[in-house]
């Protein structure tokens, strides 16, 4: 049985805030990064029950199975990112409002 390859990229690269002295792989808000093979080993010992679960949830789902998982998590995460802009954006401007009875 071989790892899927969500699995594999998990266990190579893992998503974090932008950081020096990792190879960048990609940019944004958040870079996609390669690990050391010290830190990587380091992450694989914290995090082996972690992937041994996951390999486990992984053999339940078929392909499109999980490409509609992935999809209904994107779409949930990117609805909440807008939800989340639009009351900093509302919570600025209430600030500015009682900053300037002041």
């Amino acid at each position: 049985m071989g790892r899927s390859p969500l699995l594999k990229l998990s266990i190579r690269c893992t998503i974090v805030g932008p950081a020096s002295g990792y190879a960048v792989l990609s940019s944004g808000p958040n870079s996609v990064v390669e690990l050391t093979p010290e830190l990587a080993a380091h992450a694989s010992g914290f995090y082996s029950k972690h992937q041994a679960e996951a390999e486990r949830l992984y053999q339940r789902y078929n392909v499109d199975q999980m490409e509609l998982l992935l999809e209904f998590v994107r779409n949930g995460r990117q609805f909440n990112e807008q939800e989340a802009a639009l009351l900093e954006q509302e919570n600025r401007l209430a600030k500015g409002k009682r900053g300037s009875r002041s």
